[in-house]
């Protein structure tokens, strides 16, 4: 069977089908007529035909009150100013003379106090930027007879990503060294506490 005679044999059935469609939409769509009046109804309506008389509102004369003016203010005594009794004192003045003070070399002897060492010098640690909220670090180190600080390690940092920054900064720092006695000497086992404060947008410390 080749296509011709298949469109002939199914155009009947196609054809009843549109039809059938066309018919139910029809039906569907379907509006009944409906017998509008030729005229429409009046409106009836009165108007109020009594007529409010609005009274007036009477101004109000000002009213002038008398204000009894405060008394003056008391008159005080002012003393008259009198020279000074006393004479003026020399404009030529003469510095006192002191005996001056030497030192024997050998008599006196210079003590130095041992002290510990002194930070002079700290340089903030630089806040990391992938860090979210602040933190600290726990450091040793050892210092030089000139207050150099090395050999720093953290032994404990809230966030990994503190540590780096904590020791390059504390390896910039700057120390007095520590005397014993009277020669500047090294230590070691230093131990110091490095904090982080990060601030959010609004100028409020983020904690830990």
């Amino acid at each position: 069977m080749n296509s011709f005679t298949r469109t002939i044999m199914s155009g009947p059935s196609a054809f009843v089908v549109t039809t059938g469609l066309a018919l139910i939409m029809a039906k569907m769509i379907h509006v009944p007529y409906v017998t509008l009046p030729d005229k429409p109804e009046k409106m009836s309506f009165t108007i109020n035909p009594e007529i409010i008389k609005e009274t007036p509102i009477k101004k109000r004369k000002a009213v002038l009150i008398r204000v009894t003016p405060p008394p003056a203010p008391p008159i005080i005594d002012i003393q008259e100013p009198t020279a000074p009794s006393e004479p003026i004192a020399d404009k030529y003045i003469v510095e006192p003379t002191y005996d001056k003070l030497t030192l024997d070399p050998q008599t006196v002897t210079l003590v130095i106090v041992d002290k510990d060492e002194q930070p002079i010098l700290r340089f903030e640690p630089v806040m990391p930027p992938r860090a979210q909220r602040s933190g600290h670090c726990k450091v040793r180190f050892n210092l030089t007879a000139q207050g150099q600080p090395y050999d720093v390690v953290t032994t404990y940092c809230s966030q990994a990503i503190f540590k780096r920054p904590t020791i390059k900064a504390v390896q910039k720092w700057q120390y007095n060294p520590k005397i014993l006695d009277g020669v500047a000497v090294s230590r070691h086992g230093v131990e110091t506490f490095v904090r982080f404060n990060l601030l959010d947008e609004r100028g409020f410390l983020i904690p830990e």
